[in-house]
């Protein structure tokens, strides 16, 4: 099944609109709750972790919802309607600050953060199924997922150029009013591309409705679970995600205490996401020549021993941090569109040896292992901070600073050679997806057979 370029287009600007969404949570989160809400980086560092725990657990269940919907517009594309604008309205809500003492700031700031969470999942989890419901090849899904992870990058390079200056224009010296409406205007921006994705994709897959209500789902569970492909993708998708936020959290902190240099951010994480950008149109380019499990293990060690050159780094010279900044990103860059590709051909694998559809439900749990991966390097950020003492506004100690060195090189070095161990023990290679693919012929023909 051929998937049009036009569709392709839509599909990458629906991750455009995600990464407007996950890129700000990313990398100015953190900062916005120490800095300008007014709550401890230990509050901050819990609420991330308990919120994006919980929110994995719900990515469960909507995983099956989707397995079990069926309407006039398909089984994911409906949740983009009608979720996006509830998306908007949370992630304004969430960078708003209400009057009143710290205690009721803080329940504030617990609720309208897990209403965000529960409706960026009523709309990705749908999203990150619907590759396997546009086509039923492998190649052509890893192309999507190169299409996907550009416009994806592309929406992180525009946060990271953009949300900062239209933050401080917009407020006009009052940070909170400049976070409430540039969040606000970017989270327009996505509700409007969520809905293109929805007007110009086009699901082609027909799956059967799983039967059986809650017995069906342990099933299902069971049959994710007894896939080695499947365990590997979600030890992987948990760490890859640890290796993205534990430094993206503390960034902003390192720029602004270790560089000394508050106006290298917006620099820096642009150099960033033209790393991603390039690894994403280079992973592309490799992986229709080599085996995918090949590319992703090669980029994840050498993003590995990137990470570890930071403690060596001169966060003084700007044009050495950019560069190394760069170049790690650009390893990372080539491992993400490969992660989520993995996750079609898993459930695919499934599918033909249980004859269980598990499509929503396999990307429910990659966003599941996607939501531990954040909640863990965000949480763990937050409490690395409170450990060194950080005091917000006021210059750090030599102990600060130095810690946030070596959190910001030893973690991600770690997760990044995790990812490396677990996609060695990944199972399926291109050999065999050709006859995972025969076999989900058959399994689909004799479902469909009268008698």
């Amino acid at each position: 099944m051929t998937i049009r370029l036009h569709e392709k287009l839509a599909y990458g600007l629906g991750d455009f609109a995600s990464g407007l969404v996950l890129n700000t949570l990313t990398l100015y989160l953190m900062f916005f709750y120490t800095d300008t809400f007014g709550i401890s980086a230990a509050a901050a560092g819990t609420l991330l972790f308990v919120a994006r725990t919980w929110d994995a657990f719900v990515d469960l269940g909507m995983g099956a919802v989707v397995d079990r919907t069926r309407s006039r517009w398909g089984q994911a594309r409906p949740y983009m309607l009608f979720g996006a604008p509830l998306l908007a309205l949370a992630a304004v809500a969430t960078f708003t600050v209400p009057g009143g003492d710290a205690g009721s700031k803080l329940v504030y700031a617990w609720v309208s953060y897990c209403a965000l969470m529960m409706a960026y999942s009523l709309v990705n989890i749908p999203y990150s199924a619907l590759p396997g419901l546009m086509s039923d090849d492998s190649d052509q899904r890893s192309r999507l997922a190169a299409f996907r992870m550009f416009f994806a990058f592309s929406g992180w390079l525009t946060v990271s150029a953009v949300v900062m200056p239209l933050i401080q224009t917009l407020g006009q010296g009052d940070k909170a009013r400049g976070y409430q409406l540039g969040i606000g205007a970017m989270a327009t921006v996505a509700m409007l591309l969520f809905w293109v994705c929805f007007a110009f994709t086009r699901e082609r897959v027909q799956r059967p409705r799983p039967t059986g209500g809650r017995a069906s789902l342990l099933r299902d569970l069971r049959a994710l679970a007894a896939s080695r492909a499947w365990r590997c993708t979600f030890v992987a998708g948990i760490l890859v995600f640890m290796s993205l936020s534990l430094p993206s959290g503390l960034t902003i902190y390192f720029i602004n205490y270790v560089a000394h240099q508050p106006a290298w951010i917006a620099g820096f994480f642009v150099c960033g996401n033209l790393g991603m950008i390039a690894g994403v149109l280079a992973s592309d380019r490799l992986t229709r020549h080599i085996d995918k499990r090949s590319v992703v293990v090669a980029a994840a060690l050498l993003a590995g021993l990137v990470d570890l050159m930071f403690l060596v780094v001169d966060p003084s010279n700007r044009v050495i941090l950019y560069s190394w900044f760069f170049v790690g990103s650009l390893f990372k860059g080539a491992t993400t569109p490969i992660v989520w590709a993995m996750i079609a051909d898993t459930a695919d694998s499934i599918e033909a040896d249980s004859g269980r559809p598990v499509q929503g439900l396999a990307s429910s749990t990659k966003a599941f292992a996607a939501k531990l991966g954040l909640g863990v390097g965000g949480g763990l950020g937050g409490v690395v901070l409170a450990m060194l003492g950080y005091q917000a506004g006021r210059p750090q100690t030599p102990e600060v600073e130095h810690g946030l060195v070596m959190v910001m090189a030893l973690g991600p070095a770690a997760c990044n050679l995790g990812i490396a161990l677990a996609y060695t023990l990944y199972p399926l290679t291109r050999s065999r997806m050709l006859q995972v693919r025969d076999r989900l012929l058959a399994v689909r023909q004799a479902r469909v057979m009268p008698g």
